[in-house]
C-alpha cells in the first residue's frame, strides 16, 4: 500500500532528532500474565513525543 503524504512546512531548522524502539515487559510478575508489548517514540528538539 502506498501513500502520498505533505511535508510539513517547518518555522526553524530542526538541530537534533532522536529516535528509539523496543520492548517492555508490561503486567505484574513475570508468572501471573505478563506480555511483552513494543513501543517507538522520538525526541525533536528536546521534546519528547
Amino acid at each position: 500500500m502506498e501513500e502520498d503524504w505533505e511535508l510539513p512546512q517547518g518555522k526553524q531548522a530542526v538541530c537534533e532528532v532522536s529516535m528509539d524502539g523496543g520492548k517492555v515487559r508490561l503486567g505484574g510478575k513475570l508468572q501471573a500474565g505478563c506480555y511483552w508489548g513494543d513501543y517507538k517514540t522520538f525526541r525533536l528538539q528536546g521534546i519528547r513525543t
